[in-house]
C-alpha cells in the first residue's frame, strides 16, 4: 500500500484531468513515475530561512498509485514529481499501511492526518501510543526533508496529553524551531480538532551526499 493523498491536496489541473479521464495508459504513467527519483536533493526557489510560509502556499500531489486511479481507471497528471518529499513518501510503506495522509507542506513545516482504526487500539481501548508517534514522525519527516537534502531523525521525544480512540481523526502539525549546521529541531502537535493529543519534538540530521 502506498502513501495516501488527501483529496484536497490535488492541484486544480490534476482534478480537471481526473474528471475528464485524461490519461489513457495509467500503467505506463505509474511505471514512469516510480522510476524517477530526484537527481539532486534541492528544491529551486525555496529560501533557506527557518520561517515557514503561510499555509496553502505550497501544496503538492502525492505519488500514491492507489489514490490517483479514478473510477474511470485514469491517473491525473502528477505535479512536481522530482520533489524530494514526494520521492520519499512514494517509498514510505509504513505510513501508507497506517493510512496516514499528507495534507500540505512547505519549507520547514507539514501537516499529516490519520484516522484511528479499530486495529490501532491497545488493551485499554485507546489508540496505541506508538501509532500516534508514527503520525507525528511522518509530519516531522516531511518538514525536515522539505529543504531538499536527505534528512533523518537523530532523536525524538513525545508527551501524551490525552487519549485517542477508534474513529478519531488526528492531525499532526510539524514546525521547524531551529536549524544549525546539518541539524534541526522540530516540534509537532498532534490534535483532535482543537484538543491536543500529544506533543512531539524531533531532532534531525542531514545526511552527507
Amino acid at each position: 500500500m502506498g502513501f495516501l493523498l488527501a483529496p484536497e491536496v490535488l492541484t486544480a489541473e490534476a482534478r480537471d484531468q481526473a474528471a475528464l479521464g485524461a490519461s489513457a495508459d495509467h500503467h505506463g504513467a505509474v511505471d514512469a513515475f516510480l522510476a524517477k527519483r530526484p537527481p539532486e536533493c534541492h528544491r529551486p526557489g525555496l529560501t533557506s530561512g527557518i520561517d515557514a510560509p503561510e499555509h496553502g502556499e505550497a501544496r503538492y500531489d502525492q505519488p500514491n498509485v492507489q489514490s490517483y486511479i479514478t473510477a474511470g481507471g485514469t491517473v491525473p497528471q502528477l505535479a512536481d514529481a522530482d520533489d524530494p518529499v514526494i520521492a520519499m513518501m512514494a517509498a514510505d510503506k509504513a505510513s501508507g499501511a497506517l493510512g496516514i495522509e499528507l495534507l500540505e507542506y512547505g519549507p520547514g513545516w507539514a501537516r499529516t492526518r490519520m484516522v484511528v482504526r479499530h486495529d490501532m487500539v491497545n488493551g485499554h481501548s485507546i489508540s496505541h501510543g506508538g501509532l500516534i508517534f508514527s503520525l507525528a514522525d511522518t509530519a516531522f519527516a516531511c518538514a525536515c526533508n522539505s529543504w531538499g537534502p536527505a534528512t533523518v531523525a537523530a532523536g525524538c521525544d513525545i508527551v501524551f496529553v490525552a487519549a485517542a480512540r477508534a474513529g478519531d481523526q488526528l492531525e499532526a502539525h510539524a514546525q521547524v524551531r531551529a536549524r544549525y549546521g546539518r541539524s534541526g529541531i522540530y516540534d509537532v502537535t498532534v490534535s483532535r480538532g482543537a484538543e491536543v493529543i500529544a506533543e512531539f519534538r524531533g531532532r534531525s540530521h542531514q545526511l552527507r551526499e
